[in-house]
């Protein structure tokens, strides 16, 4: 889990307004035996038909909606009117005010189970309320106003100021008879049925203005979340509660819930659950609140999470507002994973910028970023103003698309956040010159120590040609670059810093700065020669292991191989040395010998001489390392 301070996004107020107001429970009964019953109303002025609309349940121990029962052909509920379920085999007295006397388990609840009032909007449902939790696995019958088990032989009626329904089963409920937007009655009261008593439209429940600091965050990332609220003209929220997407952790304490503003100066917290109430408050047009969430962390996975906001009046009851604010979370790859996506994948990845917009092109945007897993992108885009956020040292983060040009993968088309400036630059790897000539670190920005073996001018740039006895490779520098490059010659032992990119199938190593390339001064040491103490079989694939070191530099170096007759089998190396110890690489670029002649012939089973001379250019000394090579093969 990652802890970071967010550069944040401001978002603009949102604009709120209460929400229209549509069916809900209005009595819910659950009496002895079969006498069970619920009541749905109406506070429209329009005969609404019920046939688009459905009840969905759940059973014992269920953790989402199971059951669905559709209202009978027909089924519709007059302008401020009640609509009544019955049990076929309840009281008389509560089949008399019935709508829809139901033969099935619409109605065959016993405490803890739930039932959803939803739309069909198209072949979506969108649920508009509630009695009970569908998510229950413990079966637990569920408390309401502070009594404990009111689902469960009680009969609940809807308050009055209740002008819509309500979909988290918390803010519905409440934790006692003032906050609970449901009365609870004894069992078997039957007087309520049939009837309800609606006191109009929500008036000021459900306004407000409220803005959030990030319109998006990273995955698993700890922060603290602030929610700026304010009320409208003509209107004094008394009361509001924030309901926290369950998929966002945090700690559930009071402690962690801060209130701060002119408005909630005489503010309370409660918590319920992932439920946040503030009450006595009053926020109006000119008085508003922050209410900030301490150390809460975005989910692991990317999703799109509202953050549900209710308000009310004094006299109110909560309602949410037209536009709960939301965030989306945002999973941040490595970019080795992003590499490895198909083209055309929409990527989000953070990076250090390692060559800079500008340096080996003035006509678009043509640079590189690497993170800490050591791969690297091309990061490219056109037109001719160079993007001013890709400089090397700047952390960025890029959402873009994956795209592949000529073997360098890069993204493109992204958009582009500043995240920090002069940031040391990550995964730096030291490679050798053969790995610096394959495209295996293409986009990654490594290390090469190494002598100059060519040195020329070639289409618009230089190129150096340098190996470190494994094999050659290009450096790569473009006059764009501006580096002075009149110290550098042939036979120079250098350390150079570069991104591998691919040129003609093969890599290169791009030279973008001046302080990335340097002489290397190497003090003298001793002539070595170093195999493995053992045989080998080249006929099952083995190779032998061979490093030399030349000891100094400006030396050349013949390393060889004989027969104990004396007489020559091949040359290895026939070169500059190096003073530093280094394997030998055959010309597929393999370590070791393989066990073969001149001619490619596999030698016969025996002792050899692995014979390293070395000569020093500038003295004139001649060193020679010699040591025995067994050839074996492989025993029945």
């Amino acid at each position: 889990m990652k802890i970071l301070k967010l550069f944040g996004i401001l978002l603009l107020p949102f604009a709120l307004q209460a929400q229209q107001a549509d069916l809900f429970f209005s009595e819910y009964l659950e009496g002895s035996s079969n006498n069970k019953a619920l009541e749905i109303y109406n506070p429209t002025n329009q005969t609404v038909d019920l046939t688009q609309y459905l009840l969905r349940g759940t059973g014992n121990e269920a953790t989402t909606w199971e059951f669905d029962y559709s209202f009978p052909a027909g089924a519709q509920v007059g302008p401020n009117e009640v609509f009544v379920i019955v049990d076929d085999a309840a009281n008389p007295a509560m089949l008399a005010v019935a709508d829809w006397v139901a033969t099935g388990f619409e109605v065959g609840f016993n405490g803890n189970d739930a039932r959803g009032l939803f739309y069909k909007d198209g072949a979506n449902l969108v649920l508009l309320d509630l009695v009970g939790d569908p998510n229950n696995p413990t079966a637990l019958d569920y408390a309401i106003a502070g009594v404990s088990a009111a689902t469960k032989e009680h009969t609940l009626v809807r308050k009055s100021s209740v002008s819509a329904g309500n979909t988290n089963w918390a803010v519905a409920s409440g934790t006692n008879a003032d906050d609970s937007e449901w009365i609870v009655y004894n069992q078997d009261d039957f007087s309520h049925l049939g009837t309800h008593q609606f006191d109009g439209p929500p008036g000021e429940d459900g306004k407000g203005t409220v803005s959030i600091d990030f319109a998006e965050v990273p995955a698993d990332t700890t922060f603290d979340l602030s929610f700026y609220i304010a009320g409208e003209a003509d209107f004094v929220m008394t009361r509001l509660a924030l309901i926290i997407p369950a998929t966002w952790p945090w700690s559930k304490l009071t402690s962690d819930v801060l209130i701060s503003g002119t408005a909630f100066a005489t503010g309370t917290v409660s918590l319920n659950g992932d439920t946040v109430f503030v009450d006595n408050s009053a926020l109006t047009q000119t008085e508003t609140g922050t209410l900030t969430i301490k150390s809460i962390t975005s989910p692991a996975a990317a999703e799109r999470s509202k953050f549900t906001i209710l308000t009310s009046s004094a006299s109110g009851s909560l309602k949410e507002i037209a536009v709960s604010p939301a965030i989306s979370v945002i999973k941040i790859l490595t970019i080795a994973q992003a590499r490895a996506l198909p083209v055309g994948s929409i990527v989000l990845i953070e990076g250090v910028i390692t060559i800079g917009a500008g340096i080996t092109r003035t006509s678009f945007t043509d640079a590189y970023i690497q993170d800490e897993s050591g791969a690297g992108l091309n990061v490219y885009k056109g037109g001719t103003d160079l993007d001013p956020l890709v400089v090397r040292g700047n952390r960025l983060r890029l959402q873009g698309e994956i795209d592949e040009y000529s073997g360098k993968f890069e993204i493109t088309n992204y958009t582009a956040t500043l995240l920090a400036t002069d940031v040391e630059l990550p995964g730096v790897q030291q490679i050798s010159t053969l790995e610096a000539s394959t495209l295996e670190y293409e986009g990654s920005f490594v290390e090469v120590k190494a002598v100059i073996t060519d040195l020329y001018y070639a289409g618009g740039g230089t190129n150096l040609i340098i190996t470190d006895g494994s094999g050659e490779v290009t450096v790569r520098v473009w006059d764009t670059a501006g580096l002075d490059l009149s110290s550098f010659k042939i036979n120079d032992r250098i350390t150079v810093f570069g991104v591998i990119s691919p040129y003609n199938s093969a890599g290169q190593i791009l030279l973008g700065y001046q302080n990335d390339i340097s002489l290397v001064t190497y003090e003298e040491a001793p002539v070595t020669l170093k195999l493995a103490p053992h045989p080998f079989a080249p006929e099952l694939g083995e190779r032998m292991p061979i490093e030399f070191s030349a000891g100094a530099g400006e030396t050349h170096v013949l390393l060889r191989i004989f027969d104990l007759s004396g007489r020559l089998v091949i040359t290895l190396a026939d070169e500059a040395g190096l003073p530093v110890l280094i394997p030998y690489y055959d010309g597929d670029g393999r370590e070791g010998w393989n066990g073969r002649d001149q001619l490619g012939e596999k030698v016969p089973v025996g002792t050899y001489i692995c014979h390293l001379d070395v000569v020093n250019e500038k003295t004139g000394k001649r060193t020679v390392r010699v040591a025995p090579i067994v050839v074996g093969t492989k025993l029945n």
